[in-house]
C-alpha cells in the first residue's frame, strides 16, 4: 500500500502552532468563493494562508496573503509577498521540473506544510525526485476538500482560535456538526422540517412519532460525526512521543469504533421505521423492521416498494448497499454481543503504525461479499482501511485487520449518501403538509439562520467550520 498522505501530514503539523496552506494560483483563481473557508481561517493566528500566482492582481476581496513568484536565475525563484516585506528565496536542484510545473506551482510546493492545487504532481513526478530538486519539500498535496478533510483533526484538537485585537473563538462541536447537517443531508433536513411543523400527534409510529424517529436519526448524525472526529483527534495525537493522550489509543478506539456502529445501525434502524411509514406498509406492536434481503419479510417489503417508488426500491435492493449493510450489522453484533475485537499492533499497512482492530469468525465472508458487489479491489479494500491476509484456505484462518480511522471515514460518507438518497425518494413533507399555514411555516423554517449570540467574525469561523466538518474524504 501506498503512503498514507493523510497520516504523513498528521506526522507533521501535530507539534505545529501554525500550518502555513499555500493555494497554487495556477489552480485556483483568487476570488474563487470556494476559497472563502481559508479566507476566514486567514483571520486566525493558527493559519497562514498564502496566494502564489504570477498574474497581477488589482482586486483582493480576502483575507490571504497573496505572493508573486519570479525567476532571478534558472535555478532560483524568489516569492514576494503584496502584504508585506516578507521574500522567500528558492533554489533548484534539477531545472527538469521547470519543463512541467508552473513556476506557481513550484513555489507553492517550496513553502508549503499544505499545497493546494488542481495537478497531480505525483502522476508526473515520483516523490523523492521532488524532495531532490527543491531541497527536501514534500508537502501534503490536495484539492482544497481534501485539505479541510485533512486539517480536520488538528483543528478539533484545539481547544480554541485567537485572532488579533485579543480576539479568542472557543469553538462548539455542537454548533459545528449542527451546521453541518444541512450541507450533508439535505433531504433528511427537509423531511424533518415538515414533520415539525405538523402536530406530532398526527403521525404516530411504533411508540413514538414520526417528528421523534427524525429527529433521532439527525441526532444521531451530530453524534457520528463528532465521534469521527474523535477518533482522529486519537490518532493524531499517536503521533506525538509521550504524549499522555496517546497512551489510551488502543482502548479508546475500540469503545469509540465500537460506539460508531451502533449509531450507523440505530440510524439504518429508524429510516426502515420511517421508510415503512411513508409506503402504508402495516406495522403493529413489537413488529420487526427491516431494510436488508437477509430478513425474510424482505420480499413483501419490496413488492411495496415498488408500488411506492421504482427507483427506491431498486437502490434498496441494489447489491452494493445490501452487501454494506451485511457488513456494518455484523460487525456491531461482534462488537455489541459476539468476541469483542481486539486491538493489535500491526505492520500490514505500509506506512502506517499503532494499534488496529483485528477480527475473526466469519467476518471474511461478509468483507468479500461487500468487496464484490462494490467492484473493489484488494488495493482499494486497503484504501479504506481493510485488510486481509490469507493465511490458509479456510476463512476462519485468515487474519482480517481494519484501521478504524480510514474505515470510519469509508463508513460515514457511504451512509451520509444513503440516509439522503432515501429521503429523496420518500419526499416525506409532502405526505405530512396539508394546509397553507403548514407550507408558509415550511418555507419560513428553510430561511431562518441559527443564532448564536456571538460577533460577526465568530459566525463566520462557525459556518467555516461546518463546511470543514463536512468535508469527508
Amino acid at each position: 500500500m501506498e503512503e498514507i498522505h493523510l497520516y504523513s501530514l498528521w506526522e507533521n503539523i501535530v507539534k505545529k502552532e501554525t500550518i502555513k496552506i499555500v493555494i497554487d494560483g495556477s489552480s485556483y483563481n483568487h476570488n474563487d468563493e470556494s476559497l472563502n473557508v481559508l479566507s476566514t481561517l486567514s483571520i486566525y493566528n493558527q493559519f497562514e494562508i498564502l496566494y502564489v500566482s504570477s498574474k497581477e492582481i488589482k482586486d483582493r476581496n480576502f483575507n490571504f496573503k497573496f505572493c508573486i513568484p519570479e525567476y532571478k536565475r534558472d535555478d532560483e525563484i524568489i516569492l514576494k509577498s503584496c502584504d508585506s516585506n516578507e521574500l522567500w528565496r528558492l533554489g533548484l536542484r534539477d531545472k527538469k521540473i521547470k519543463n512541467t510545473l508552473s513556476i506557481n506551482t513550484i513555489a507553492a510546493i517550496a513553502i508549503a506544510d499544505v499545497l493546494i492545487t488542481e495537478i497531480d504532481i505525483y502522476s508526473q513526478f515520483e516523490k523523492y525526485f521532488i524532495e531532490k530538486s527543491l531541497y527536501g519539500k514534500s508537502p501534503y498535496t490536495c484539492k482544497l476538500t481534501d485539505c479541510l478533510s485533512a486539517v480536520r483533526a488538528w483543528i478539533n484538537n484545539l481547544s480554541k482560535l485567537t485572532a488579533h485585537k485579543n480576539y479568542t473563538l472557543h469553538f462548539s462541536k455542537w454548533i459545528s456538526v449542527t451546521f453541518a447537517i444541512p450541507i450533508l443531508l439535505p433531504y433528511l433536513q427537509t423531511a424533518w422540517r415538515g414533520a415539525v411543523v405538523t402536530k406530532e400527534d398526527n403521525f404516530p409510529l411504533g411508540e413514538g412519532t414520526v417528528q421523534d424517529f427524525l429527529s433521532s436519526i439527525l441526532l444521531r448524525s451530530k453524534h457520528l460525526l463528532t465521534t469521527r472526529d474523535l477518533l482522529e483527534t486519537l490518532k493524531l495525537n499517536t503521533f506525538e512521543r509521550f504524549n499522555p493522550k496517546a497512551e489510551n489509543y488502543s482502548y479508546m478506539v475500540i469503545y469509540y469504533f465500537g460506539y460508531f456502529l451502533l449509531l450507523i445501525t440505530a440510524i439504518i434502524d429508524s429510516i426502515s421505521w420511517i421508510t415503512y411509514w411513508r409506503i402504508n406498509r402495516p406495522m403493529k406492536s413489537g413488529y420487526k423492521v427491516s431494510l436488508r434481503k437477509t430478513r425474510s419479510y424482505f420480499s413483501s417489503l419490496f413488492k411495496d416498494l415498488l408500488k411506492f417508488d421504482n427507483a427506491l426500491s431498486n437502490y434498496i435492493a441494489s447489491d452494493s448497499v445490501q452487501s454494506l449493510l451485511e457488513l456494518i450489522y455484523y460487525l456491531r453484533n461482534s462488537i455489541a454481543h459476539n468476541i469483542l475485537p481486539s486491538s493489535v499492533t500491526y505492520s500490514g499497512f505500509e506506512g502506517l503504525s499503532g494499534d488496529l482492530i483485528s477480527l475473526k469468525g466469519d467476518v471474511e465472508k461478509k468483507i468479500q461479499e461487500f468487496s464484490k458487489c462494490n467492484k473493489l479491489t484488494d488495493k482499494q479494500l486497503l484504501e479504506i482501511g481493510i485488510d486481509i491476509k490469507r493465511l490458509t484456505a479456510r476463512p476462519s484462518d485468515n487474519e482480517i485487520t481494519i484501521e478504524p480511522i480510514l474505515f470510519s471515514r469509508y463508513l460515514l460518507m457511504r451512509l451520509v449518501k444513503i440516509i439522503d438518497t432515501i429521503f429523496k425518494y420518500l419526499c416525506i413533507e409532502k405526505e405530512m403538509i396539508k394546509s397553507q399555514k403548514e407550507k408558509d411555516e415550511f418555507d419560513r423554517l428553510g430561511r431562518i439562520p441559527l443564532k448564536t449570540n456571538r460577533p460577526d467574525i465568530g459566525d463566520k469561523t462557525n459556518q467555516a467550520m461546518s463546511i470543514i466538518e463536512a468535508s469527508i474524504p
